[in-house]
Parts: structure tokens; C-alpha cells; sequence
């Protein structure tokens, strides 16, 4: 058993073009994990295990590459310069009137989802979303466990797969023990799937428990227990946060039950933050939490005064830490995965991707960007 794990953060940057097709992605995907793998040999990285992380809603926008069009209108809405195109001083953004012509040609298939969604309780625009989100969900999710799987097993490594917005998934296991991914056809839900290296199984499945005041609107809350994965041929072990869940400590409690002081713990939070095309939210003063009550240990007068970064670092990254602190007495971490976007000009999104270590008692902060299509890489 190897006494170490190689983490790789890749704080991605996509845009319209790489999600035009699964064989552009994919080949995106996997120039940048072997641009950091350790080793270019198989053996060896099975020797000197590897952990790699994408961040939160990578696989919610594979409905760009589920959509047929002819050519010309491709060209139109994937291969072009942003920024150049005239159409954003118009009414609509491109990515708008790609939803138009999406649901004229699937306007039936839409309608009955409206119908099925309408009685839920929701706001007029949380039930278009959800309808168009689960108008793609089962497509979406079979790309997202086919790439992901591909890649943990072509490059051998654990892979915590970001999340997409699919029907509630379970893990059944079946006679070989081994895990299969039953589809549920329920809901609407931000989940997060881990690969393990070489067969590229599923090997934990979590939901977004918490999710922020727009996602509310269309999705539905995950309640399942945590659960924990053990990287093979390591003492570590991992849970699974999406972004949100962070900042809440009874999140964190579930996680008490696992507690073993003969192996390494380490907190993965896969996290994107979707911002105003128009204006950088996350250096923007903090507006405090939205939907759900604030913590008691939330100090009232940083609401306003830190800006949403700080408030981050402060009620996300630093609690996971001082969580694992309380309950853990080996080395530990927390890894924070944020991605950067631009699609269509229109989804925007960006963050500051962190790893946050305790080493023989000692806090490092190992790495952290910001902007930047950047890959963070250390010894756990």
C-alpha cells in the first residue's frame, strides 16, 4: 500500500467549442490530466496512486452536444470569436436563441415535461429550467458516466468527476460486487459521481444537499446520507462536497461517523460560481446566505464587509479544515475545485481553486489561483 496520493485540481476553462462534441471534449479532458500525471508508465501510476478533480457542473452542459443542427448553424453557435459577434447587441444572446431553436424541434418532448414538472410548486422560470434541464437528463448523464469512465481508465486514476444536473442516481450492488448506476427517472438533482482507476466503475454517487437561492427554484434537495470512498492503495479516504454544502456545518456532521484515525481524510468540494456577464461577483461585497438560515457561527458583521471570495475561504474552505481538525488527528486536506466559463458569451462562471493541507501538525497551503485555466497538483 502507498503511504501517498498524487491530487490533481484542474480548474478548467470551457467554453461553446469544447462542448460541441464528445470527441473534443474528451480529447480536451485528457490533454490536461496527462499534461500533470506524475508518470507516463501504467505501472507505476498504480504504484503512486493519483487523484484528479473537475469542478461542480462540468457535465451539466452536455445538452450543447446533444442538439442536432446542420452545419452552417453549428459554425454559428460553436465556432465563433467571442466577444466579436454582433448578436449580443441585439435581444437575445446566442446561447438564448440556441434554446429557442433547441425547443422548436423538441417543443412536444418539452411540453410534456412542463406538464409533469407544473404541479411541483414552482416559479414560472424554475419550471422552464427544470423542464429543459430533464429534457436532457438521461443523454446528459450517459456522456457524463461514459467520458468520465473512459478516462479513469485510459489514465488510471481515481476521478472525482465534478456534477451535472440529472435524475436522482443510486449505486446497486450487483453479484460481482462491484456497483451499478441504477437510473431513478425521479427529480432533479446536482449529483456527483468518483471513477475508480483501471475498470472505471462508479464507486460513490453524492447529491447537492444545499443548493443556492437560483438552483432552489428547479432542483430538488439531495437527502441521502454521506458516504466516504477509499482510495485503492492508499490510507486515505475522501468525501464528496458540491459546492454549496460547504458552508454549512451540519453538512459536516455527517461526515463524524467515519471517522478513522488510522487513515488520511481529505475533502473534495467541487465548486463553480456562475456570475453576472457583466460584473466580477466574486470580488463583490458578501450578501450573506440566501434560502437557508445562517449558521450560529457565522459573524454577523462580515456579511457586506468580506467580499464573496474572502467569505469563501473563511465559511467553506476554512471550515471544512477546522472540521477535520476537531475529528481527525492524522494529516489531512481540503481541495477545492472551481471552474472558469464562458458559453455563448452568456453562462459565465469563475472562482479560486485552493488545496488546503495539515502536515505533520503544520497548516500549508500548498496552491490557489484565480482566473486562470490553471492545474494545482501536490503530494497528499
Amino acid at each position: 500500500m502507498s503511504s501517498s496520493l498524487t491530487l490533481i485540481c484542474i480548474q478548467t476553462h470551457l467554453t461553446q467549442y469544447h462542448y460541441q462534441s464528445y470527441s473534443i471534449l474528451k480529447k480536451h479532458l485528457l490533454k490536461r490530466i496527462y499534461q500533470t500525471l506524475p508518470s507516463s508508465s501504467v505501472h507505476q501510476r498504480a504504484l503512486q496512486p493519483t487523484l484528479v478533480v473537475f469542478p461542480e457542473c462540468i457535465g451539466s452542459w452536455f445538452y450543447l452536444m446533444h442538439v442536432p443542427m446542420p452545419h452552417f448553424l453549428k459554425n454559428f453557435f460553436f465556432n465563433f470569436i467571442p466577444g466579436k459577434s454582433l448578436i449580443r447587441q441585439h435581444l437575445f444572446s446566442k446561447h438564448t436563441l440556441f434554446i429557442i431553436y433547441t425547443l422548436i424541434i423538441n417543443l412536444y418532448s418539452f411540453c410534456k415535461q412542463l406538464w409533469h414538472n407544473y404541479s411541483q410548486n414552482r416559479t414560472w422560470s424554475g419550471l422552464f429550467t427544470r423542464s429543459f434541464f430533464r429534457l436532457f437528463s438521461r443523454k446528459t448523464c450517459e456522456t457524463y458516466l461514459k467520458l468520465f469512465s473512459e478516462l479513469a481508465k485510459e489514465t488510471n486514476c481515481t476521478i472525482v468527476a465534478g456534477s451535472l444536473y440529472t435524475e436522482r442516481l443510486e449505486l446497486i450492488l450487483n453479484q460481482n460486487k462491484h456497483y451499478n448506476i441504477h437510473y431513478t427517472s425521479e427529480g432533479l438533482y446536482n449529483m456527483s459521481c468518483v471513477f475508480e482507476p483501471i475498470n472505471g466503475n462508479v464507486c460513490l454517487i453524492q447529491g447537492k444537499q444545499y443548493p443556492v437561492a437560483d438552483e432552489i427554484k428547479f432542483i430538488d434537495r439531495y437527502l441521502p446520507s454521506s458516504s466516504i470512498y477509499s482510495i485503492p492503495y492508499t490510507n486515505i479516504n475522501i468525501g464528496i462536497i458540491i459546492c454549496a454544502d460547504s458552508w454549512f456545518p451540519q453538512f459536516y456532521e455527517k461526515f463524524i461517523d467515519f471517522n478513522n484515525n488510522q487513515k488520511k481524510f481529505l475533502f473534495i468540494i467541487v465548486a463553480l460560481n456562475m456570475i453576472d456577464k457583466n460584473k466580477n461577483e466574486w470580488i463583490y461585497p458578501w450578501s450573506g446566505y440566501s434560502y437557508f438560515s445562517t449558521p450560529n457561527d457565522v459573524n454577523i458583521k462580515h456579511i457586506q464587509n468580506l467580499t464573496l471570495e474572502q467569505a469563501w475561504y473563511t465559511y467553506a474552505i476554512k471550515r471544512a479544515y477546522n472540521h477535520l481538525d476537531k475529528y481527525f488527528k492524522n494529516d489531512f486536506g481540503v481541495c477545492c475545485c472551481h471552474g472558469i466559463m464562458s458559453i455563448m458569451n452568456d453562462l459565465q462562471a469563475n472562482g479560486a481553486s485552493t488545496i488546503l493541507l495539515k502536515k505533520n501538525v503544520q497548516m500549508i497551503q500548498e496552491a490557489k489561483t484565480y482566473k486562470n485555466y490553471t492545474i494545482l497538483t501536490c503530494d497528499i
